[in-house]
């Protein structure tokens, strides 16, 4: 390689910072080791045919890349027995697999949750291809920045090829911004023909926009997932440092090399050369930690009078409480907590690699890049001068990829890492140099769960107590004299809920009534959980809820409930529909016939809830009228067409929805009537001298049932001056016939008072026929024969006779006879204020 590339590599590296006046600024014992390996690189690559790992390590370090055939060596191997060289950034996807921006080896490195290394990206080979084709058969060149988003599509800052490529969940890579050519152009438009310069931390939001740092551009920008367009979200494009409290893309940065996003969208960037961390939100940018100095102070103190040297990656937990910080001039990982405090939580300062595994803070760390937050709270470390990733664990820091030394590997498998709670082993099986002794630590979320002696290197976990949900799983071995300690990867394990099923008793109720409790029982409870949990039953049925059949559901409770989900209850409730009560009542109980009676009929129910529809009115089987609709559960009909005598009236109630039919108990209703006829003495026509009475034999009958009413007589058609008497003047009929007669007293003949035609009036004529009888003829007479008597009375009303004109007519006194049609009345009145009256006629005639 020529000695010119060899030197751009060696100042292209972290040894050197540039000041913002242009003067390249060293720290010495970074460039002298530097060079040193530029020296050694260039020697091996004149006179070596042929390198050992070690020696390709530090070639490649120098800038002499492996090779497509060595890169593929190492897949499947142990992470931790793998090289890497100047790992720059590393994450973690949702399964517990983490990425390494294996910056010098031009590849992205997976490792598995077994801890197994494989590649996402790269061939190894230095240079720019692939787009469109399978990741690992495409070449990169220096990638300094990894992420990763909830679809499982992997994103790389590829740094010198001036791009930001993605590759797809399926495999596939393709350049998502950058032509290839370093510079700033195209905000606003499509990413892909923007210009980019050296980009290198990279990060996903939640809606998958990607942000990466434009470092030499000095700004970050973001591209669009929607529209595939590129915008600038921070940075003025000058280096410096100002803005605070103004617009972000106002603000000067100066080379920022790291960049995180929390679940509010919130942007934090580390402001590398400005030695301060910044935090973008709303579209205004602020600094929450540094004072710009470059050196290293302010541990337990507030975050903004803290010194960082040199800080490059940064992570923020989903919340944005937590905030990591790789601070790598200073060769220590720092944290900011939710108080704003800072401190140290890896590294003493120190640039070495004096141990593998141990007190995370006594740890030396060789210009930390990269910084991530793992799924159990593990913060991963790309310790990039070590050429390790190391993890940092419960105060403890292990490697977890790269190294040249013998070492233990702690792999964790489980059949599926999806299982259903109270089931499902977990084993962890150590491999190392000699036989190990000693246990297994096993973790859920950094939290120590068991603690199992290894048998023949391989402990394991009984996974049936562990709560539903996501659990991250990790184990550690803390060696044993011969052996070294170890730690797993982290093993994301997603507990379902067991399925239990629920049965109620049968609820069978009518439609109005009260829904009783709810009462049932579980089945499929583990017994590790008996009276821990319990259900409580509910429904939408209601007491007027229509009839039907209603489900019910359950709601599962107790300290193990969330560890089980109810699939099905049995049973349900039944509603049936309720029963009605239907009742009739008249206006009147007896009635006199052709008279109005109003039937009402009222329908209530046992339960709650009025029924509706309609009601028919019977006479039997006779409907009486039209149906009736119900109003506030009851109708009425008014009828008059009942015909004399008793009445078994009902009302049929039709039901509705809720309601089913009825029918009322049958009301008596008596309709009476009567009538009148002659009785068999006398007869219906009489005649009568003028003066005289007459008398009439009258009967009056009840019609089909008794006559409780009294009916009062009357008579009309009367001659002329005659009065009428019954007797009596009331009937009272009952069950019976009642007789009473009829007496017409006519008054004396007017013709009495006429004169005698031809002899002065009839008067006159009278007087002088009765003259000879004076008192002596009086006596005379007395002693007169009965037969001389009749005899001599004869003559006399023959000469009457002859003086008042006989022959001129045939009644009395020669006046015509007189007819009339005289009407017999009853009148009945009911109780009601209704009437009823029948007639009956009789002829008078008056001589």
């Amino acid at each position: 390689m020529p000695v010119m590339s060899t030197m751009r590599n060696v100042m292209a590296g972290p040894a050197f910072q540039w000041s913002q006046g242009g003067i390249m600024m060293f720290h010495p014992g970074r460039i002298v080791r530097k060079l040193a390996c530029a020296v050694a690189c260039m020697a091996a690559a004149i006179g070596a045919a042929a390198q050992t790992p070690a020696q390709l390590k530090s070639l490649d370090k120098a800038g002499i890349h492996i090779s497509a055939v060595q890169a593929a060596q190492t897949n499947g191997q142990q992470a931790v027995a793998a090289p890497l060289n100047s790992p720059a950034a590393v994450c973690y996807d949702s399964a517990g697999n983490f990425y390494i921006a294996d910056q010098n080896n031009n590849i992205i490195r997976k490792v598995d949750t077994a801890g197994l290394l494989t590649t996402a990206a790269g061939t190894g080979e230095q240079g720019f291809d692939g787009d469109g084709g399978a990741a690992t058969q495409a070449t990169l060149d220096s990638p300094a920045g990894v992420a990763i988003d909830a679809s499982g599509n992997l994103y790389i800052s590829d740094t010198k090829n001036q791009r930001i490529r993605k590759v797809s969940s399926n495999g596939i890579i393709s350049t998502i911004a950058g032509t290839g050519t370093a510079g700033f152009s195209g905000d606003g438009g499509t990413a892909t023909l923007a210009m980019i310069s050296l980009p290198t931390a990279i990060a996903v939001d939640s809606n998958g926009n990607v942000f990466f740092a434009d470092s030499t551009n000095n700004r970050v920008r973001e591209v669009l997932v929607v529209s595939g367009t590129i915008q600038t979200v921070a940075g003025n494009g000058e280096q410096g440092y100002s803005g605070d409290g103004g617009p972000a893309t106002g603000a000067s940065l100066d080379t920022p090399q790291g960049i995180s996003v929390d679940a509010s969208g919130n942007l934090y960037l580390s402001d590398t050369h400005n030695n301060r961390i910044r935090k973008v939100s709303g579209g205004v940018i602020t600094t929450i930690a540094g004072d710009g100095s470059f050196s290293f102070a302010g541990d337990g103190g507030t975050a903004t009078s803290g010194s960082f040297a040199s800080p490059h990656g940064i992570a923020v937990n989903a919340s944005g409480t937590a905030l990591f910080i790789a601070d790598t001039d200073n060769q220590r990982i720092r944290q900011i907590n939710s108080s704003n405090l800072l401190s140290t939580i890896a590294g003493n300062g120190q640039e070495g690699k004096d141990q593998l595994n141990g007190s995370a803070t006594a740890a030396s760390l060789d210009s930390p890049l990269g910084v991530a937050i793992g799924p159990q709270g593990t913060v991963a470390i790309a310790d990039t001068d070590n050429d390790l990733v190391r993890a940092i664990f419960n105060g403890t820091v292990v490697t977890t990829a790269g190294g040249d030394q013998p070492t233990s590997v702690l792999a964790l498998s489980i059949p599926s890492q999806a299982i259903t709670y109270g089931q499902g082993v977990l084993t962890a099986t150590l491999t190392t140099s000699t036989s190990p002794t000693g246990s297994i630590v096993f973790y859920d979320s950094g939290t120590p769960v068991s603690t199992v002696i290894l048998s023949s290197g391989v402990a394991s976990l009984n996974l049936g107590s562990l709560k539903a949900g996501t659990h991250n799983l990790s184990a550690s071995y803390a060696g044993d004299g011969t052996n070294p300690a170890a730690v797993s990867g982290v093993m994301v394990v997603a507990v379902n809920p067991l399925a239990i099923t629920a049965s109620i008793t049968p609820i069978l109720v009518q439609y109005g009534q009260t829904i009783p409790a709810i009462t049932g029982s579980l089945t499929g409870v583990l017994a590790q959980d008996s009276g821990n949990v319990q259900v409580a039953f509910s429904t939408g049925a209601t007491s007027t809820s229509s009839p039907g059949s209603y489900a019910v559901t359950g709601a599962l409770s107790g300290n193990a409930s969330a560890n089980y989900m109810l699939s099905s209850v049995t049973g349900g409730i039944t509603i049936s529909k309720a029963t009605s009560l239907t009742s009739l009542i008249s206006s009147v109980a007896n009635t006199l016939v052709g008279s109005p009676v109003t039937l009402r009929a009222t329908v209530a129910t046992t339960t709650s809830g009025q029924p509706t529809g309609t009601v028919t009115f019977l006479d039997g089987t006779t409907v009486l009228g039209t149906a009736q609709t119900l109003s506030s559960g009851i109708a009425s009909v008014t009828i008059s067409s009942l015909a004399a005598g008793s009445h078994n009236l009902t009302a049929a109630y039709s039901g509705d929805t809720n309601f089913n039919a009825s029918i009322s108990s049958a009301l008596v209703q008596q309709a009476s009537d009567f009538s009148f006829s002659l009785s068999s003495t006398g007869g219906a026509t009489q005649t009568v001298v003028p003066g005289r009475s007459v008398t009439y034999n009258m009967v009056a009958s009840p019609l089909n049932g008794s006559f409780s009413f009294p009916v009062s007589l009357s008579a009309s058609g009367l001659p002329a001056g005659a009065t009428a008497a019954f007797s009596p003047s009331t009937l009272s009929l009952g069950s019976g016939n009642a007789s009473f007669t009829l007496t017409i007293q006519t008054v004396a003949t007017t013709a009495m008072t006429h004169p005698i035609k031809g002899a002065g009036g009839g008067a006159a004529v009278l007087a002088l026929l009765l003259l000879p009888f004076s008192s002596r003829l009086r006596r005379t007479v007395r002693r007169w024969k009965p037969g001389i008597l009749i005899v001599v009375l004869g003559l006399s009303l023959a000469a009457v006779g002859g003086l008042a004109g006989c022959g001129t007519g045939t009644g009395y006194f020669g006046q015509n006879p007189q007819t009339y049609s005289v009407t017999i009345t009853g009148t009945a009145s009911g109780t009601n204020g209704t009437t009823l009256q029948h007639s009956s006629t009789v002829v008078l005639t008056v001589q």
